[in-house]
């Protein structure tokens, strides 16, 4: 009867405890910080060499946007425009303040997200943007 008692209190014990929530590599905050990182894209190809656009954060809710030719470091192709942004984590918002243009994406994770823009043709193409090792 003794044995049965323990036995029971052990089986008690074991199933009453209740299992802690264990914080795992792919939880992340729901805070990002921005400035100071860099974000590629490609988003063509012309005569044999990738395009890309480059998205590089900065302080006070600006990016420098630029476009590449054949890597995400290489040749500027026109200027590097600044533009403002916003970030309620994950969701992002690009302006172009030249013609009004708002480029709408979300991350998926720290290293990758995803924007839609709208081209000149009026056709929205989403591109993923990854983060650079810079």
């Amino acid at each position: 009867m003794k044995r049965l008692s323990v036995f029971l209190l052990l089986l008690l014990l074991l199933t009453g405890c209740e299992k802690q929530p264990t914080q795992t590599q792919t939880d992340e905050p729901e805070t990002l910080s921005l400035p100071g990182k860099a974000y590629a894209a490609i988003f063509s190809n012309y005569n044999g060499s990738d395009l890309y656009w480059v998205a590089r954060f900065k302080d006070g809710g600006k990016v420098e946007w630029s476009a590449r030719s054949g890597s995400a470091y290489g040749t500027f192709i026109n200027d590097v425009d600044v533009y403002p942004y916003t970030l309620k984590y994950p969701d992002i918002t690009i302006t172009r303040p030249s013609d009004g243009a708002v480029f709408r994406g979300a991350f998926v994770n720290f290293s990758l997200f995803r924007l839609t823009i709208r081209d000149y043709f009026g056709d929205y193409n989403t591109y993923e943007f990854v983060l650079l090792n810079e």
